[in-house]
């Protein structure tokens, strides 16, 4: 499962579904965005490849370049 096609997907569900605000939805597709760029540097082009060391990766990632941890949280939900 490609990173992007399923990110679109998850927007339009935000949207046509649930019916999320603008600004919901800007925000969890760029949370989404942001993540699936760590995992094409870290060479993982499907969210199934995905695991937890590389969320943990991430998470460490964020806080080393000075995210606070509420960010760090919203970006993992």
């Amino acid at each position: 499962m490609a990173l992007e096609p399923l990110i679109d997907r998850f927007k339009a569900y935000l949207v046509n579904e649930r019916r999320a605000s603008p600004l919901t939805v800007l925000n969890y597709v760029r949370d989404l965005e942001r993540l699936a760029e760590f995992c094409r540097r870290r060479g993982i082009d499907d969210w199934r490849r995905v695991g937890a060391a590389d969320v943990r990766l991430y998470a460490a990632e964020m806080h080393n370049r000075g995210h606070s941890g509420r960010s760090i949280q919203r970006r993992l939900s």
